[in-house]
């Protein structure tokens, strides 16, 4: 039943506020259907709220304008579809943020809809939301007092003119401290040209999920109020964004590759690249798009295995979180299966480390030696490229890297006995300062990860990494 009550309907039951949908998909042909795909996806939250709809688009360089109009995510779609080239050009890009709208503070009109759009020297950012900041008044009558204008009655507003008014050296630092000054129940999803950040408050009432899919080798994401939205676009759920989460998409591991591949490209000769399933996909994604460009021809990316899901007969499933280095071998030898297109080629082959060098190991004699109808035929010649630093201590802060492993790289201190030991015909790593310069870049912050296990400074000085030292 609706009770229509002074120029509003009320509803009598709850009523979702609002609805968030977001994707990321650094594929290059995704531009010219960018809008067209995320409100497909914003579609089908249109119960979550009918007064106005908007989209921003970021392309790695910048954030577009908002573009926004009252009314469904249909009228938004048709008006974009009538628009003249020049704003079409402008909504191009690799990743968008949109919001559909059902207010519940603030009036029903345009200078209302979502998304808001901020600059910042830190970097234009631009943010929608779904639930209610329950202290937005008090922060607003803090930010007037601070010479903060406004041009809208919403909560999105305030949210952005409050991480502009606080202290950080990224856009990231000064969101994570916005956060514990937001009471209430919320959603967040911010857009910077290059990256999408999803956010659900402490508490989890607001539902936010996100999905995975993969076309053409190369990973996306999707980042919506509510899962059905990936089924419009047939790509697959992956979880719920947990309460208190921050989640980043961005093009960190493709940016390793990216630098990878400038300071140590393959030789020329080789037929294609490839990656050690699966943790090296998004590396080897942008390695191969550094090399095409540092080449200026298209190089083929190829997945040449397949990495066995089910482990060992004893139950074993990863190598390298093993403790038992028997165990450790067989993950090694068995896990991976290649494909027979790698027989007689000269392949460059992405990872994301070497610890010990097991399963490294175990992968490269698979390839060099153990493919073929009689499995007895192998790879001509394979250039290893890492994107971790060498690994040449332990860890005493949760990674299965012991003080009494032998790591591959600390017993073999010159890059050519590893490889050697390794059976690869070159090898090559991103240095320690070389990894940390592309995260920083990437986040735009001094990250300051724990880099120990490569340079043997640690944060902590009283623990060692002996499981036996509690037994």
């Amino acid at each position: 039943m609706k009770i229509l009550y002074s120029n509003k309907i009320y509803i009598d039951h709850p009523h979702e506020e609002c609805g968030v949908f977001g994707i990321f998909f650094p594929h290059p042909d995704f531009s010219n259907t960018i809008v067209t795909s995320t409100l497909s996806g914003l579609l089908a939250l249109q119960h979550r709220g009918e007064e106005s709809a908007g989209i921003v688009v970021g392309d790695g360089r910048k954030l577009s304008a908002v573009f926004k109009r009252m009314g469904l995510v249909r009228n938004l779609y048709n008006t974009y579809l009538e628009s003249e080239e020049n704003i079409k050009q402008n909504l191009k890009g690799y990743l968008a943020v949109s919001h559909t709208r059902y207010s519940t503070t603030g009036s029903s009109s345009l200078k209302n809809a979502a998304p808001f759009l901020f600059d910042s020297p830190k970097g234009s950012f631009a943010v929608a939301h779904n639930g209610n900041i329950t202290n937005a008044p008090q922060l607003k009558e803090i930010l007037v007092k601070k010479r903060f204008s406004f041009s809208s009655t919403t909560d999105s507003e305030i949210i952005g003119s409050l991480i502009l008014s606080l202290p950080g050296k990224s856009l990231i630092t000064k969101i994570e401290k916005c956060l514990p000054v937001l009471e209430g129940s919320f959603c967040l999803i911010f857009a910077t040209k290059n990256s999408i950040i999803a956010i659900r408050d402490k508490y989890g009432n607001r539902p936010l999920s996100y999905a995975e899919f993969t076309q053409d080798k190369i990973t996306g994401y999707a980042i919506s109020s509510e899962s059905s939205a990936f089924n419009n676009l047939e790509i697959s759920y992956k979880r719920e964004v947990k309460p208190g989460e921050m989640i980043i998409f961005n093009k960190l591991r493709r940016n390793l590759g990216k630098k990878l591949v400038e300071l140590y490209p393959p030789p020329k000769t080789i037929d294609f690249v490839t990656y050690i399933a699966e943790s090296a996909k998004s590396a080897s994604e942008g390695f191969t798009q550094g090399l095409s460009e540092l080449w200026g021809k298209p190089i083929d990316l190829k997945t040449s295995m397949l990495k066995n899901r089910y482990g060992s007969i004893n139950g074993a499933i990863r190598g390298f979180i093993n403790p038992n280095h028997e165990t450790r071998k067989e993950v090694a030898n068995g896990n991976y299966h290649p494909f027979d297109i790698v027989q007689g080629k000269e392949i460059a082959i992405v990872d994301d480390s070497i610890i010990r060098g097991t399963t490294t190991r175990g992968v490269v004699q698979t390839i060099r030696r153990r493919i073929g109808d009689l499995r007895n035929g192998g790879a001509k010649k394979i250039h290893l490229r890492i994107i971790f630093p060498p690994v040449i201590g332990y860890c005493p802060l949760g990674t299965d890297i012991n003080d009494s492993d032998k790591l591959i790289a600390k017993e073999m201190v010159k890059i050519n006995q590893v490889a050697k030991s390794l059976e690869v015909d070159s090898l090559n790593y991103l240095s320690v300062e070389e990894f940390s310069q592309v995260v920083n870049e990437t986040v735009k912050k001094e990250y300051g990860l724990c880099l120990g296990c490569a340079t043997g400074k640690y944060p902590v000085s009283s623990f060692t990494a002996n499981k036996n030292k509690f037994d």
